[in-house]
């Protein structure tokens, strides 16, 4: 069985301007991700999290964000900061 759905040429224009923009979106974050390391030293951390060493030391850190810290090397993963920020949506 075959349905045919006609629909407003303005409408599928929308549409395709939303994919578009969506796909964008998600390969630019996707280059993003990939320029810094699973586990990044505090700098990267600050760079990828968008902000200075210093909010994420005075700031992030004490609001809840997960430092691994082996015998004082201290590493953030990319998963603790995307879900730090995920958390800490309003």
């Amino acid at each position: 069985m075959e349905a045919t759905l006609s629909l407003p040429k303005e409408f599928l224009e929308q549409l395709q301007s939303v994919i578009q923009s969506t796909v964008h979106e998600m390969f630019g974050q996707s280059k993003v991700e990939s320029q810094f390391p699973e586990y990044m030293k505090i700098d990267q951390a600050a760079k990828y999290m968008n902000c200075s060493r210093s909010t994420l030391e005075r700031k992030f850190i004490p609001a809840g964000l997960k430092v691994i810290n082996i015998e004082g090397l201290l590493r953030i993963s990319k998963e603790a900061c995307n879900e730090f920020y995920e958390h800490n949506n309003y």
